[in-house]
């Protein structure tokens, strides 16, 4: 007799991934329009870099930061440096040369909705935070497209200000 047709034999139910399962397993934005042609090569580089970076120095607020020894002395942990200090050379080149001078020009530039936001905090949603375009735009009350056209005008000037491409002004 077959193994699946004994009495009582446990058959597999299909449960889903768990939520965090599930959340982890959101495909990527910036790679999907990249697939669908409405991102080019130079624009994933750019949202890639930024990604890069903003996540160097989220690495600051881990557990790593954190000296095990000073806290088990009961002893104040010291000035762990500055930010910069956490970045590799690559990812200290990377913020110098492109992601400073872009974020600070981002970070000068509002944009729609009715709610407050400038370009940098729209690309950092989509970009960082994998919010969806919709999502986005719902958040901050843009009108359907804006959030398109904030990143990819955003991950153009970094391209630009990398050199990949030749600046369209």
């Amino acid at each position: 007799m077959p193994a699946g047709n004994r009495a009582g034999a446990i058959r597999p139910v299909a449960v889903g991934p768990t939520p965090e399962t599930a959340a982890k397993l959101k495909r990527d934005l910036v790679e999907h329009l990249h697939s669908k042609g409405r991102l080019s090569a130079e624009h994933a580089q750019a949202a890639e870099e930024v990604r890069r970076i903003w996540q160097a120095f989220s690495r600051i607020l881990g557990p790593s930061a954190t000296n095990p020894a000073t806290l088990a002395t009961g002893r104040r942990p010291g000035n762990p440096g500055m930010a910069i200090d956490w970045l590799s050379d690559v990812e200290e080149i990377i913020w110098r040369d492109r992601y400073r001078p872009w974020a600070s020009e981002m970070a000068a530039q509002p944009c729609g909705g009715t709610v407050r936001v400038t370009r940098f905090q729209v690309v950092l949603e989509i970009v960082v935070d994998n919010r969806s375009l919709r999502q986005t735009e719902g958040f901050y009350r843009m009108r359907h497209g804006a959030a398109f056209e904030i990143v990819r005008a955003a991950l153009q000037r970094y391209a630009e200000i990398a050199g990949w491409i030749g600046e369209s002004r």
